[in-house]
């Protein structure tokens, strides 16, 4: 059987969070192109490293074919402060 290793997120750490984004009027968009992670795994990871965000957004990333079929590429997550 296969085992499956806890994840762990970044602790919110203020002085590495000032050297990442300013404290108002900047975003961070994080793209997790075909990693297979959902978006809310994204939110959450950011969610615990920066804090709650002022507006964010997060989906799925998709394409779609000559038939009008939505292919799945990725998932995204975009905050704004």
């Amino acid at each position: 059987t296969a085992s499956v290793s806890p994840v762990s997120f970044p602790q919110p750490n203020k002085k590495r969070d000032e050297q990442l984004l300013e404290p108002e009027d900047s975003f961070l968009v994080l793209n997790l192109y075909s990693m297979g992670l959902s978006s809310t795994l994204a939110r959450t990871a950011v969610h615990q490293a920066f804090g709650a965000p002022a507006g964010e957004q997060w989906g799925e990333l998709c394409f779609e074919d000559r038939a009008g079929k939505q292919l799945p590429l990725g998932t995204y997550y975009r905050m704004m402060r």
